[in-house]
């Protein structure tokens, strides 16, 4: 997956941006007002001057005269007006100059309805009473509040093919939202809506009492036909239901219209593990970036129908009866190792289907072409009892990509097996027979000195041992340059709403590249976390308290200046 990088899904709700920016600067008397606004995505603000020569005004955003499409354009008569998307990096700087004398002031820019204007696939996951229902989609927002569009469901109600959808969705100013879908029939769909990196990606969680669900809202970047936009090796993820996640299985799957080939495709199902030494299917391509792929493992085929986010990378979902798996396909781009630092991530199910959650940082090594070495610390909260381990171990290499390593973990020894999907990125699933299975990837990685300033949204998938319920949290913090947190978590534990006002603290770990994060979640309670850095403003987390099994995502909104 892009971003969040997840077979396994994670979510949560949140607080009002900031809303100010820092004053504005002038020289000899000469001033820009106000000096600072809170414009939100797609409006306009009016700014001025006061003092000054009285020469003709040149105006400018960021150093920009006129402004940009990213951080906002600006009139010669100072008429601001804001993005669609709030810029990477705020507030944005306003310059008035007089010929003589400068000035500025400062804009934050905040979501609004225009931050979802066009194209999107979306994939959702629901339990309601221990029963998955699987959706995935193509809908349209117009920037105003609506949506339409057309679904694919399967589940409890039964199997829904190209449904017309239509619906509304609502983005407050920090990002967090709501987003209905209607598929008449096939029922609706309440979820809680957060955009991250801007707008290129979203989080769905469940929004309606009763029910646990997680998903993803990817922008749609490219169109496929039924020719030759889908060809070559692509790795294949898939899963059960994110929230109790219990057949997993990976591979690399060669397209090459209308046939599928494949071999070595690995299957984790409830810890009975299998290697399939050959895979067979076809696939054909529709309207509306919509398809349809059937995979033959062993004697038993498989029928998925997908929904194109561009041509590298499609979202599937199982339409068999009772069959629960979701799934991604993406261009494998590389079938090597690259040396550096990763971090690995994994949840799922230990040892009598425990949940597990499993992270480890470290570095890897390619010895060769088929060979390496990895020297990790590892985290693991398995069925809420909280461990690491310092450990070296090596892998072996195919050369469709597909890896395998023995790996000492806190809870015992394990295999893995992994897919590189890209440079630095692969797919892993647990191998280790009876152990149980754990889906997540392997990240290269980059390690900043601190984590950047800014507003970031928080999405874990969690479960409590003692009642077996799972759930998911999604918030959204502000984190100051002294890495005090702020803000605001909505938790959905076995389908009962909470909303929390949060604060903390982080600060650098012991391990090179993690950091701590301390959560108070109020009544005395707090959330303790250990977090790696998978990229500037990008970071994976894992709960270390041993109460809960919580493992997630902490993923940049924008950062501040």
């Amino acid at each position: 997956m892009n971003s969040l990088r997840w077979s396994v899904v994670v979510l949560v709700f949140g607080a009002l941006a900031a809303c100010g920016g820092s004053s504005g600067s002038s020289t000899g008397g000469f001033s820009v007002l106000p000096a600072s606004a809170s414009v939100p995505a797609g409006a306009s603000q009016q700014f001025s001057t006061t003092g000054g020569s009285g020469g003709m005004l040149t105006w400018s955003v960021n150093g920009v005269t006129g402004g940009s499409a990213g951080t906002g354009t600006i009139t010669g008569s100072g008429l601001y007006t804001a993005p669609s998307v709030p810029p990477t990096t705020q507030p944005v700087t306003i310059t008035a100059s007089d010929g003589a004398s400068t000035a500025s002031a400062q804009a934050t820019v905040t979501y609004s309805d225009k931050s979802l204007n066009g194209s999107f696939v979306f994939h959702f996951s629901e339990l309601l009473g221990g029963n998955a229902t699987n959706a995935v989609g193509l809908i349209t927002a117009d920037g105003n509040g609506n949506i339409t569009g057309t679904e694919d469901v399967n589940g409890t109600n039964g199997q829904f093919s190209q449904v017309a959808v239509t619906g509304h969705y609502s983005l407050s100013a920090n990002g967090l939202g709501s987003l209905t879908i209607n598929g008449g029939s096939a029922g609706a769909l309440s979820m809680t809506l957060n955009l991250i990196f801007g707008a290129e990606q979203g989080i769905l969680t469940d929004a309606s009492s009763g029910a646990v669900g997680a998903g993803n809202l990817y922008p749609q970047t490219g169109q496929v036909t039924a020719g030759g936009d889908l060809s070559g090796p692509y790795t294949f993820s898939f899963g059960a239901s994110q929230l109790a996640p219990n057949d997993n299985g990976i591979g690399v799957l060669n397209l090459s219209s209308p046939s599928i080939t494949g071999t070595n495709f690995d299957e984790n199902n409830g810890g009975a593990y299998t290697l399939y030494s050959s895979v067979t299917g076809s696939y054909t391509v529709g309207s509306g970036n919509r398809g349809n792929l059937t995979l033959t493992l062993g004697t038993t085929s498989y029928h998925y129908v997908f929904y194109a986010v561009s041509p590298q990378q499609l979202e599937l979902m199982c339409t068999d009866t009772g069959c629960s798996d979701t799934g991604e396909l993406d261009a494998q781009s590389t079938q090597a190792v690259v040396s550096g630092n990763y971090v690995i991530m994994g949840i799922g199910n230990g040892t009598g289907q425990t949940p597990d959650a499993w992270m480890a940082t470290g570095s890897v090594t390619s010895t060769s072409g088929t060979n390496g070495s990895l020297n990790l610390t590892q985290f693991e909260n398995n069925n809420g009892v909280y461990a690491t381990l310092t450990n070296a171990s090596t892998y072996t290499l195919q050369t469709n990509g597909r890896g395998v390593t023995d790996i000492t973990t806190p809870a015992g020894a394990r295999t893995f097996v992994f897919n590189i999907q890209s440079v630095g990125y692969w797919n892993l699933l647990e191998k280790s027979s009876g152990f149980g299975n754990i889906s997540g990837f392997a990240s290269a990685t980059q390690s900043p000195a601190s984590i950047p300033a800014g507003q970031y949204v928080l999405l874990t998938v969690n479960q409590t041992p003692a009642s077996s319920v799972a759930g998911t949290t999604q918030g959204i913090l502000q984190i100051s340059a002294s890495g005090q947190v702020t803000g605001q978590e909505q938790v959905n534990s076995g389908g009962s709403l909470s909303t929390l006002q949060v604060s903390g603290s982080i600060t650098v770990g012991t391990t090179a590249g993690t950091y701590s994060m301390t959560l108070n979640l109020g009544g005395g309670l707090t959330a303790n976390y250990i977090m790696a850095v998978v990229a500037p403003g990008e970071l994976t987390l894992l709960r270390t308290d041993n109460t809960n099994v919580d493992a997630g995502d902490l993923a940049v909104q924008y950062q501040t200046q």
